[in-house]
C-alpha cells in the first residue's frame, strides 16, 4: 500500500474531537408592541447568539408596566434581557442586576435606562446630510422644522455638518403644533428640500398630512424617517435592516453574556443603510433622479 494511502487511513482512524459545548443563555425579549418588525429584529437576535455557540432559551413576552412582571422576572431572572423599542425598555430598566440589551428610537433614551447598552434607530446627521446629497444633488439649502425643547443639539450639530458638506440649514422652530403650517410656509421660497429628524412634537402620524402636502403643493421634496413615511408618500426615507438589528444587539449581548459591564459598551448607531423611494413621488415632483439612487433604491409601494 503506498504510504501516502497509509498516512490518510491512519489520520480517519484518530478519534474526532469533540466540539465545544454549547453555552446556554436565557434570554427574555420584551416588546413593546407586536409587529413584524420586532419579530425579525427577534430572529435576527436569536441566529447570531446560536451562531457564535450558544444554546438560546428564549422568553417572548409583551411589556407590562407595572410592578407584576419585574417580579416575575427577578423570582425567575433570565441572564439577559433584550427590550425592543421605548416601552420595553422602560420597564427592563426597572429589573436592575439583569444585563440588558435594549432597541431604542434615539441615542439619549439610553441615558435614563441606567447600566444598558444597545442599539439607536436615529442615523447620525453625517449620514442623513451624505444622503440627502446623493439623491438630491442639485439641493443646497435644507429645511428644517423641529422642537427646540427636543432637538436644538440636533440642530446645532447638523448645521455644522451641513456647511462641511457644502449645504446651507434652514431652521425653523416650533413649540406647538398650532405653528407647524406657518412654519412649513415660510420654507416655501428657501428650500430645495425638507427633512424630517425624529421629532414627537413635530413628526408624528397627526402631522404627516402637513409635510406631504407642503411637498406636493409647493413641489419641495421631503425626506421622510422611514419606509412607512415613503409609503405615505414622502419622496425617500433612510431605513433600517431589521434582521441586522437584531445581529448588532446579539453581538453586544455576547460581550455582557461573558461578564462585560454595559456601561463600557456604548450604544450603537444602524450598521446598514437601506433607501427607500417612492417613484410615484419623484415623478409628480418632475425629478430626475441619479442612476445610482434608482438602482439603489427600493420602492414599498411597488
Amino acid at each position: 500500500m503506498r504510504p501516502r494511502l497509509l498516512a490518510l487511513l491512519a489520520l480517519a482512524a484518530l478519534p474526532t474531537p469533540a466540539r465545544a459545548p454549547l453555552t446556554a443563555a436565557r434570554v427574555t425579549i420584551l416588546l413593546s408592541q407586536e409587529s413584524p418588525a420586532y419579530r425579525a429584529a427577534a430572529e435576527g437576535f436569536r441566529a447570531e447568539l446560536a451562531g457564535r455557540g450558544y444554546r438560546v432559551e428564549l422568553d417572548i413576552r409583551a411589556a407590562a408596566p407595572g410592578p407584576d412582571q419585574a417580579r416575575q422576572l427577578r423570582a425567575s431572572p433570565p441572564d439577559l434581557v433584550l427590550a425592543l423599542g421605548g416601552p420595553a425598555a422602560t420597564s427592563a430598566a426597572q429589573l436592575g442586576g439583569i444585563p440588558l440589551v435594549a432597541l431604542v428610537l434615539r441615542r439619549a433614551e439610553f441615558a435614563r435606562l441606567g447600566a444598558a447598552t444597545g442599539v439607536y434607530l436615529e442615523f447620525p446627521a453625517e449620514l442623513e446630510l451624505q444622503w440627502l446629497k446623493r439623491v438630491l444633488p442639485n439641493a443646497r439649502r435644507v429645511g428644517v422644522v423641529f422642537n427646540p425643547a427636543e432637538n436644538a443639539q440636533v440642530v446645532s450639530h447638523a448645521e455644522t455638518v451641513a456647511l462641511g458638506l457644502g449645504l446651507e440649514l434652514v431652521a425653523r422652530k416650533v413649540d406647538s403644533r398650532e405653528r407647524l403650517p406657518d412654519a412649513l410656509a415660510s420654507l416655501a421660497n428657501d428650500v430645495q428640500v425638507v427633512w424630517g429628524i425624529a421629532d414627537t412634537l413635530v413628526l408624528t402620524p397627526e402631522t404627516a398630512r402637513s409635510f406631504l402636502l407642503f411637498q406636493f403643493r409647493q413641489r419641495i421634496p421631503f425626506a421622510g424617517l422611514s419606509e412607512s413615511w415613503v409609503k405615505a408618500g414622502s419622496l425617500y426615507a433612510l431605513d433600517r435592516d431589521w434582521t441586522d438589528l437584531g445581529r448588532q444587539c446579539a453581538e453586544l449581548a455576547d460581550q455582557l453574556l461573558r461578564g462585560r459591564d454595559a456601561r463600557t459598551l456604548d450604544p450603537q448607531s444602524p450598521r446598514r443603510v437601506l433607501l427607500s423611494l417612492n417613484r410615484g413621488t419623484a415623478q409628480s415632483l418632475r425629478l430626475a433622479l441619479p442612476a445610482e439612487t434608482l438602482r439603489l433604491a427600493k420602492d414599498p409601494t411597488r
